[in-house]
């Protein structure tokens, strides 16, 4: 009976914190919640949305059609491009999969990245609840890490990579499996990171880090404190007792790592076959991300100011913020460097801090406070809050007579595919919220009434919202703003290739123009010659075409069976430099025989290989 009620009342709170953090959600990112399957949160263009959306569309194409997921007839056409080779876990693709069966792909990701804010929020809340045993602590915490401005920008550029609750589920079940060894806690962690793998490999490369982190404050710090102990009898036993505790946790620690490798084990042995292995060239592993330039760990590396100043969206402060993009102490700009704790956040984590350095100096007066798991915890979380920093922090600072070489330096030499060490502040972020968790429990223990209590918690979370504010939040992009031409193009029968220019060397993730035509397919449904990578047997064949007015490039178009070759001047005078004798001189296509316009759209013009003057060409002069 007492089982049933404690399911009962977990099953009420929680209800009550997903409608608390849902509404949050909704209006943090508001009129989202309206337009779900018609619009995206943030910037569309610029992003790499564009590049998730077009995957969630050819995914739902696969579904519908009974297609091979992992053959991809759209892009690269007419030879296709194989996907297989791209390390993703088949958990992520079987979510969306689920999930695209019921919705299309604006609303699967909005979706996903909402339930990401309510599941965030509310398994913060349970952690910090847990630490602390204060509900308020809790409700705080949890929404300082859901709603923080790295969260927030994170869910306008990389919708798809808003997946930290998973995170903290691994790191809930860890903690309370090092006091309490239960096959139920295991089940947890394993889940929380095998979740953490499949939906955002960066993620479990911090879980990782984390993870030894608190192995080593667990050594050098905890047992530290009790050296004293060794001094009876009854002090060694409980030190061995510790000690097999510590065996024990380890071992199922490292039980679940190996389990969630096991579980995705496809995308792993993938990461291991093509770049451990050598079994993919240089240039495919530049271009499907298994290897990234170094020059990318300074760039996307944080600054010191990334993290004391209010987001650039931030309706009073982040005009200032913006000011201070691409400088030496804030980094190149939002995309990576929003990563501001907010300044009530950091006040209740020094105020958690000075408690706890008091109650240890004062160990006469606070007797067992050393063997506590506050103490512990306290401690743990500053130490990961500074390390995280460390490795957040450019791989080398030049301080004019020497080198300073930072954790990334030596971890990008293992792990080349990660370049963004600046989401290291995601780590930042929650040991803040966690720390701040621990400030308000001590203030709140303070106060006798639990009406002033709760007025003072309101009052600091009314300023918490202050600062993490983005109001007005109408960042919403509309998807229906499309070129005329796709429309166009979409009204045309039959089943047939098409070329776009500018063509970039790179492939889809590393042109831009390439992405937006990625993502402009999802409304024309027309295969194309554009997305063809790097290392493949067809890159050869690109190259001869990447020069729409080369001789032989009508020649090899038509052989490959395109119909229609879309030309956007405008790409071409932004300064668009693969493949131009002049930058930012469009192609003079009006003298070029071998094409013939069909349409006009302004910037974009759509013309049709010639049949009579490829005859001429390929006979030559007579």
């Amino acid at each position: 009976m007492g089982g049933m009620v404690k399911i009962i009342r977990s099953i009420k709170e929680n209800a009550g914190l997903s409608l608390l953090f849902g509404t949050f959600a909704a209006v943090a990112t508001f009129p989202l919640i309206f337009k779900m399957g018609t619009a995206v949160y943030g910037r569309l263009y610029q992003t790499d949305l564009r590049g998730a959306l077009w995957g969630l569309w050819w995914q739902k194409v696969a579904l519908l059609q009974h297609l091979d997921y992992q053959a991809c007839p759209f892009i690269g056409a007419p030879f296709g491009v194989s996907l297989d080779q791209h390390p993703v876990s088949w958990i992520a693709t079987q979510v969306f999969a689920f999930v695209l069966r019921f919705c299309d792909p604006a609303a699967c990701l909005n979706l996903l990245a909402l339930l990401s804010f309510i599941l965030t929020g509310i398994f913060t809340y349970h952690l910090v609840c847990y630490l602390t045993g204060s509900r308020l602590s809790g409700i705080m915490s949890g929404f300082i890490f859901a709603f923080a401005p790295y969260h927030l920008n994170k869910f306008m550029e990389f919708t798809f990579l808003f997946s930290s609750h998973w995170f903290v589920l691994y790191l809930l079940a860890l903690l309370k499996l090092r006091t309490e060894f239960r096959f139920r806690y295991i089940v947890g962690a394993l889940f929380g990171l095998s979740l953490t793998l499949a939906f955002n490999p960066y993620y479990a490369f911090f879980a990782l880090i984390f993870t030894l982190g608190l192995f080593t404050f667990e050594l050098f710090y905890r047992f530290r404190d009790r050296l004293s102990l060794f001094r009876d009898a009854v002090g060694r036993r409980s030190i061995q007792s510790d000690a097999v505790n510590f065996l024990k946790w380890t071992s199922s620690v490292a039980a679940v790592f190996l389990g969630a490798a096991l579980l995705n084990f496809s995308s792993i042995y993938l990461v291991v076959k093509n770049l451990f292995l050598h079994q993919m060239n240089p240039a495919q592993q530049g271009s499907m991300g298994y290897v990234r330039s170094f020059d990318y760990l300074t760039s996307q590396s944080a600054r010191l100011l990334s993290y004391f100043l209010p987001a650039s969206t931030h309706p009073f402060f982040g005009g200032f913020t913006e000011k201070m993009f691409g400088s030496l102490f804030y980094g190149r700009g939002s995309i990576e460097q929003t990563l501001y704790l907010g300044w009530i956040p950091l006040i209740l984590s020094f105020l958690a801090f000075r408690n706890w350095r008091f109650k240890r100096e004062h160990s006469q007066e606070f007797i067992n406070y050393k063997t506590s798991s506050e103490n512990f915890y306290i401690g743990f979380f500053i130490f990961s809050a500074v390390t995280a920093f460390i490795f957040s922090m450019p791989p080398i600072v030049d301080i004019g007579l020497s080198k300073i070489y930072f954790p990334s330096y030596f971890t990008y030499k293992v792990f080349p595919m990660f370049r963004a060490y600046a989401r290291f502040g995601m780590i930042v972020m929650l040991c803040i919220s966690v720390l701040a968790g621990f400030g308000l429990k001590s203030i709140l223990e303070k106060i006798r009434t639990r009406r002033n209590k709760i007025l003072l918690a309101g009052l600091l979370f009314f300023g918490i919202i202050f600062e993490f504010s983005n109001i007005p939040p109408f960042r919403v992009t509309e998807l229906n703003h499309v070129p005329k031409v796709y429309g166009w193009l979409a009204s045309q029968p039959g089943d047939f290739i098409i070329a776009e220019y500018p063509m970039a060397k790179g492939s889809a993730g590393e042109a831009p123009s390439n992405s937006d035509y990625l993502y402009y397919q999802t409304f024309h449904q027309k295969r194309m010659v554009n997305g063809i990578p790097l290392g493949t047997p067809a890159y050869d064949i690109k190259l001869k075409i990447l020069k729409i007015d080369g001789v032989q490039t009508p020649i090899i178009l038509k052989k490959l069976g395109v119909k229609y070759v879309i030309v956007h001047s405008d790409l071409y005078k932004a300064g668009y430099h693969d493949a131009v004798d002049i930058i930012g001189d469009p192609p003079k296509m009006e003298k070029n025989i071998s094409y013939r316009l069909i349409k006009n759209f302004g910037d974009i013009s759509v013309y049709e290989i010639s049949a009579e003057a490829l005859s001429a060409i390929e006979k030559g002069p007579a």
